[in-house]
C-alpha cells in the first residue's frame, strides 16, 4: 500500500522505521508490565496450564478480579481486531500487486479493482479463502496447523534473505538511486551478518541430537551412504539394511 501515498520513496521507509520503533517501545513496555505483576516462579505453572490463556490468568492474578481481568483483556482483544483488518488489507494489496506483475496463476482475476470501492476485491476474497483453509486445518489438526505456523516463520526469515543474497551477489551495486542509503561498509556488515545470525539460527534449529531416534537414523542414514559409494569399505549396517529390504 506504500505506492498510494504520496512521495512515496521517502515515506515509506520512515513508516516502516517508526512502525519498528513503536512496536518495540510499547511492546517492551507491556511485557515488562506483565511480568511484574505475574508473581514470579511461584505462578508459573499456574499461568503456563490456565484454560482461559496465559494473558487472561496473569490479569486475573495482578487485579483479583475476574470481572476487572476480562475488561482489561478487551483492551489487547480490540487491537487484535485492528491488526487483523491491516493484515488482511496488506496481505490482499500483496496478493493484487504479485498478480500485477504476474506471479500468480490467473493474475488478470486476482489484480482487477472493484470500480465503485476503489480495492482489490478478488485479491481480498482470496485472501479470505486461505484464511478459511486454514482455519479448517486448525479445526482438524493443531500438530498440523501449528506445524505450518513455524513453516512461515523460517520461510519468512528466508524470504528476506533472499534479496539480501542477492544484492551481495551483486556487490550492492545493482540498487537504484534513493532516498536513503547506508555507507558501504555498514550495508555490507548489516547484510553479513543477517546471513550469519540465519545460518546459526536455522542449523540449531533443525540440528537433530545424535541420541534421539531421528538423529541415530539419519546418523545410520549417512554412514550408509559413505560406506555403499566405497565398495573396499565393509558395512554391517548397511548389509542388514539391505537384507532387510
Amino acid at each position: 500500500m506504500i505506492e498510494e501515498i504520496p512521495n512515496a520513496a521517502v515515506e515509506g521507509p520512515k513508516i516502516m522505521v517508526y512502525c519498528e520503533y513503536i512496536g518495540i517501545s510499547t511492546g517492551f513496555i507491556f511485557i515488562m508490565i506483565l511480568l511484574f505483576v505475574s508473581g514470579g516462579q511461584t505462578n508459573t505453572t499456574d499461568i503456563i496450564t490456565s484454560p482461559a490463556g496465559p494473558l487472561l490468568q496473569i490479569l486475573n492474578l495482578a487485579t483479583d478480579s475476574r470481572a476487572g481481568a476480562v475488561c482489561l483483556l478487551m483492551f489487547p482483544l480490540m487491537c487484535l481486531v485492528f491488526a487483523g483488518t491491516a493484515c488482511l488489507t496488506t496481505s490482499s494489496r500483496m496478493i493484487f500487486a504479485f498478480a500485477r506483475d504476474g506471479g500468480l496463476p490467473a493474475s488478470r482475476t486476482w489484480w482487477k479493482t472493484h470500480p465503485t470501492l476503489q480495492v482489490p476485491l478478488n485479491a481480498l476474497y482470496l485472501n479470505a479463502l486461505v484464511v478459511v483453509v486454514f482455519g479448517c486445518i486448525y479445526l482438524g489438526s493443531t500438530v498440523a496447523f501449528n506445524a505450518i505456523l513455524s513453516a512461515t516463520v523460517v520461510a519468512l526469515g528466508i524470504s528476506y534473505g533472499i534479496p539480501i543474497a542477492v544484492n551481495l551477489v551483486c556487490l550492492r551495486r545493482k540498487l537504484p538511486e534513493r532516498s536513503f542509503t547506508l555507507p558501504a561498509w555498514l550495508g555490507w556488515t548489516v547484510n553479513i551478518i543477517y546471513w550469519f545470525g540465519l545460518y546459526c539460527g536455522y542449523y540449531h534449529i533443525f540440528r537433530v541430537s545424535s541420541g534421539s531416534p531421528s538423529g541415530r537414523f539419519i546418523d545410520e542414514l549417512l554412514y550408509c551412504c559413505f560406506c555403499r559409494s566405497h565398495n573396499n569399505i565393509s558395512c554391517p549396517v548397511a548389509n542388514r539394511r539391505q537384507k532387510e529390504l
